[in-house]
């Protein structure tokens, strides 16, 4: 066999496994790698969205995040550090791109992250990447929503 010939063969397979998932359903694993980030934010869908966010008297962070995303795993950590300091004052939420594709559209998310900070159903602040965490502490803070010491 020539170089050329493997090379095909290994593509071949490589998309034949990739139509298979497809078919078949199979997918990687839609839970966060990150325990306590699952703990520290409520998952949302297209269906509990509005009462879960819209609806809630509490300023409410939305991560748009994907399970492919190493920028959304690297930002894990400062929103479990957020949700955890505006535990009694805020609510952390997560919506996976791959499944809300409604939701991704409705708020203009163009990549991941992005974070929405949502106050009485109106949108506070909206921004990408890892940049836009300190903003969201901004964001909450003039909510008025700032723990006590």
């Amino acid at each position: 066999m020539t170089f050329r010939s493997v090379a095909i063969s290994v593509f071949a397979l490589g998309v034949l496994s990739f139509v298979l998932s497809l078919v078949l359903g199979w997918s990687q694993s839609r839970a966060p790698a990150n325990p306590a980030f699952a703990a520290a934010t409520t998952l949302v869908t297209g269906e509990n969205f509005s009462d879960v966010v819209l609806a809630n008297g509490q300023p409410v962070v939305v991560d748009f995040y994907g399970d492919y995303c190493p920028v959304c795993r690297q930002l894990e950590p400062g929103l479990v550090k957020l949700a955890e300091e505006y535990s009694d004052t805020a609510v952390f939420t997560r919506v996976n791109v791959q499944d809300a594709s409604d939701l991704i559209q409705r708020y203009d998310v163009q990549q991941v992250p992005t974070l929405v900070v949502f106050h009485q159903g109106e949108i506070v602040f909206q921004g990408a990447g890892l940049s836009a965490l300190p903003s969201v502490k901004s964001a909450l803070e003039a909510t008025n929503t700032q723990k006590a010491p």
